[in-house]
């Protein structure tokens, strides 16, 4: 089976299970990043579930029947206990009541773009959230947290990095808008990239720990039995 076809098939299980929960009266989050979209077959279901809370034949016939037999006391209640029809509906009015849908894509490139103008209900049944430059601030703040605590540090130098990091980053968005201006071409540096910047920090930092640390591993030996025979002189001009 292709990877392709391996994640379809695992993207339609998962909506598969978020409207069996949801229309049985649980309270249902599905998040659903760009990044996990291998096929455009993925973007096609979430707008039908963002128009009309349903992905045609995604349930078999008994999948619906187990739902309506969980669904029939509350439906009679609602007086929707009726045909097969009715008991749909009111499968439908509990998915439309419980499952919330949050998207995370990202506006880089053409992509974005594209699909809007496919899937018109990314815009029409959502309300969007623009997530712009982090300030100053916010970006030092995140350094602060991100990197508190980092073993073998010295405390002045744990001090500067925050301030240091904020410097690389809007150097970086500086050195990318003069990109832009002189050669005609994008380079986006967005809250990510400064993620990724001071993981990458902490990961350089515990790798070459780890390399000075085996490097002096030789050495430990005999600077063990070079400090007890110093301090068995000491102590032993002492006692004289």
């Amino acid at each position: 089976m292709s990877s392709g076809l391996q994640a379809e098939r695992k993207c339609t299980v998962v909506v598969n299970h978020c409207l069996q929960h949801t229309g049985t009266c649980m309270q249902v989050v599905l998040l659903f990043s760009d990044t996990q979209i291998k096929d455009e077959s993925f973007v096609e279901d979430l707008s039908n579930l963002l128009n009309t809370y349903e992905v045609p034949n995604l349930m078999s016939a008994g999948d619906l029947g187990a739902i309506f037999e969980n669904l029939r006391p509350r439906a009679k209640q609602a007086g929707m206990d009726g045909d097969r029809d009715q008991l749909y509906n009111f499968f439908n009015q509990e998915v439309r009541r419980n499952l919330h849908i949050v998207l995370s894509f990202s506006p880089v490139g053409d992509a974005f773009r594209e699909r809007l103008r496919k899937f018109p209900s990314l815009i029409n049944c959502t309300t969007i959230d623009w997530f712009t430059a982090w300030p100053r601030d916010g970006l030092a703040t995140v350094a602060t947290n991100f990197l508190a605590g980092l073993p073998g540090v010295d405390e002045k130098v744990a001090k500067a990095l925050p301030a240091l990091c904020v410097k690389f980053h809007e150097d970086v968005q500086a050195l990318s808008a003069r990109f832009l201006a002189e050669q005609h071409r994008h380079y986006y540096v967005t809250p990510t990239s400064y993620l990724e910047l001071l993981g990458s920090y902490k990961r350089l930092l515990a790798n070459r720990q780890d390399e000075v640390r085996q490097q002096l591993a030789p050495a430990n030996k005999p600077v063990s039995m070079l400090h007890a025979h110093l301090s068995a002189q000491y102590h032993g001009q002492y006692a004289q």
